[in-house]
């Protein structure tokens, strides 16, 4: 076997497991990012978050009773403070005393 036969087919080995590994890789690439996933836990709305975040804090800071009656008083403060500002009329005799007469 020549130099010249000896490289051509070391050349030719080095392409095909080039391209077999490119290939392998692409099949491979393509079945792991096409694959069907399904979430252990879905995603909880918001209201679903706060109620299970304020029981774990609950838990953890050993509150009793009274500390929870004092996180619903204080929503409700919260829920109409938010409703009474919302209202434009309100906001606007609010903001500005009234004028005096000349």
């Amino acid at each position: 076997m020549t130099e010249k036969a000896a490289t051509r087919k070391a050349a030719l080995w080095v392409g095909l497991v080039f391209l077999l590994g490119a290939a392998l890789g692409g099949v491979l690439g393509y079945l792991f990012a096409h694959r069907p996933v399904s979430a252990a836990n879905p995603p909880l709305s918001e209201p679903e978050r706060r109620a299970n975040r304020v029981a774990e804090m609950t838990k953890n800071l050993s509150l009793d009773a009274a500390a929870s009656a004092t996180t619903g008083w204080h929503l409700g403060a919260l829920a109409w403070r938010n409703q009474s500002h919302s209202r434009p009329d309100r906001r606007a005799n609010r903001s500005h005393p009234p004028k005096r007469p000349e």
